[in-house]
């Protein structure tokens, strides 16, 4: 982590420590799995390599200024995959198991999301293949549905500024009654060559017109169009488009401003009435255009005058980075916010500096005699408590938090929080410990002490209950936070 220059940081993979899998087998959808590898085992007649049975998403999550970090319209990208599984076939993963993987895979990245106001952020990159071998054109019968994630700088390396486009009609990325709705490989595969030849000549991406007649916009690259005129949002209506979210939320956002919105067909003629232009997707959120070349007919449209963001594009992007950094009030959209698992992070990141195994990490109702007594990851369905300070003493009915269950060969630390709470409780499981496990209490100005042996931290911890409002609590999560985020 140390190498990594976070204000510098390309749009490609950089390697991290976790990604989530669920597998499709005997047609329901199984567990979650975590994995540490980066390679998928695979058949080589997976209907994935052969009749690209293959379909993925991209989203972001947002290291925010309030410390927190959040993601934006997670289900929005569950609902599309969704759409785009009917379109080829595919098993559709629940929106919940979609949204539970999301952030559990974003939680045990936690590391690597880069810092606010880097201007890099941490890329989440839902994929679904077919794995099961045949070599007839058939749906398979068997999936890997898996997420890894990637701190990513700019999609531009210019940020926020205008970017030349050029008009490629010698390749269509998709067709209409085709595959342009969804978001499956192929549809990449075919934008290459035109992608390359726009680079080659100098320009920031291509520029397609309808793969039909030839005369109407559809997409800038891989990512929607917008232009801006007479207080107007215009955007194609096409059948080969991808659905944009976030085309779809500046929709929602121009309307807001009190501006006029229209889904329509744009011919080419009209590139040249508009005031401003961008285009827009997950990648770059808004990249506005400088001007859109035809070469094929020796003309040039100049949106920007003076070769910067137009105003409305300017405002549509500062309210929508504004709201998926939690900065601005949202009204529409809804943001997940991720950061009630830190504590958790916290000790998955200590316990992989000290190279101690992770045997699990679960989240729900546990029994805090229980887990004090050095017996984690037992799972209770149902309990309705919320801790508190009562006299110095700790109660020790069922109550919600995580935990961390560790390799049994290494000691276990229990930090109980104040001193008044070393009661008979504590002292009758500390007496009887898990075989290999031993229980320390300590006070907060102890906890450094404590965290010098060999073993792990590995507390219960109340993410919204009162006794994580109490100072001496406060100050030791305090503590193991900055414990672990040192380098």
């Amino acid at each position: 982590m140390n190498e990594l220059d976070w204000k510098n940081l390309p749009f490609g993979y950089i390697k991290t420590d976790y990604n989530v899998r669920c597998y499709y087998r005997n047609g329901k959808w199984g567990e979650i799995e975590v994995s540490s590898e980066e390679t998928i085992n695979m058949h080589m007649a997976a209907t994935c390599l052969h009749y690209g049975q293959e379909a993925f998403e991209g989203l972001k999550a947002y290291r925010c200024k309030d410390g927190k970090v959040r993601a934006f319209r997670i289900e929005e990208n569950a609902a599309r995959l969704q759409s785009t599984c009917r379109g080829i076939l595919m098993p559709e993963l629940p929106t919940e198991k979609f949204v539970e993987m999301v952030k559990k895979v974003v939680r045990l990245n936690e590391r690597f999301i880069p810092p606010y106001e880097s201007g890099a952020t941490l890329y989440v990159r839902p994929l679904l293949i077919g794995t099961s071998a045949q070599v007839g054109v058939h749906p398979a019968s068997e999936y890997l549905f898996i997420i890894f994630v990637t701190p990513v700088g700019p999609y531009f390396k210019g940020g926020f500024s205008t970017n030349p486009y050029v008009i490629i009609r010698e390749h269509d990325r998709s067709a209409p009654l085709g595959t342009g709705i969804y978001k499956v490989g192929g549809n990449y595969a075919a934008s290459l060559q035109a992608n390359k030849k726009a680079h080659d000549l100098g320009y920031a991406c291509e520029f397609y017109l309808d793969a039909k007649e030839k005369k109407y916009i559809d997409e800038c690259g891989a990512a929607n169009f917008f232009g801006i005129k007479d207080n107007t949002y215009v955007t194609p209506k096409s059948t080969s488009i991808l659905p944009s979210i976030t085309n779809k939320s500046l929709m929602q956002l121009a309307e807001d401003f009190g501006m006029k919105v229209e889904r329509r067909k744009i011919a080419e003629e009209e590139l040249e009435t508009f005031e401003e232009a961008g285009a827009c997707g997950t990648a770059a959120v808004i990249s506005p255009i400088e001007r859109i070349d035809d070469l094929e007919l020796n003309k040039s449209y100049v949106i920007s005058k003076d070769g910067k963001p137009g105003p409305v594009s300017t405002k549509l992007y500062n309210k929508l980075i504004g709201i998926q950094y939690g900065e601005e009030p949202d009204t529409h959209f809804g943001k997940d916010c991720l950061e009630r698992d830190y504590f958790e992070i916290s000790l998955i990141r200590l316990a992989r500096k000290r190279g101690i195994p992770i045997l699990s990490v679960c989240r729900g109702m546990q029994v805090t005699n229980v887990a004090l007594g050095g017996t984690l990851c037992q799972d209770i369905p149902s309990a309705d408590y919320s801790p508190k300070i009562q006299h110095g003493q700790w109660s020790t009915t069922s109550t919600p938090h995580h935990s961390i269950s560790i390799d049994k060969g290494s000691q276990l630390y229990s930090i109980l929080g104040a001193k008044a709470q070393v009661n008979s409780t504590h002292h009758q499981c500390v007496k009887q410990p898990a075989p290999g496990m031993r229980i320390v209490a300590k006070a907060p100005d102890d906890v450094p002490e404590a965290m010098e042996g060999d073993g792990i931290l590995c507390v219960q911890f109340h993410p919204e209950a009162m006794i994580w409002k109490h100072p001496e609590m406060l100050g030791i999560y305090k503590w193991i936070v900055e414990k672990a985020s040192r380098k």
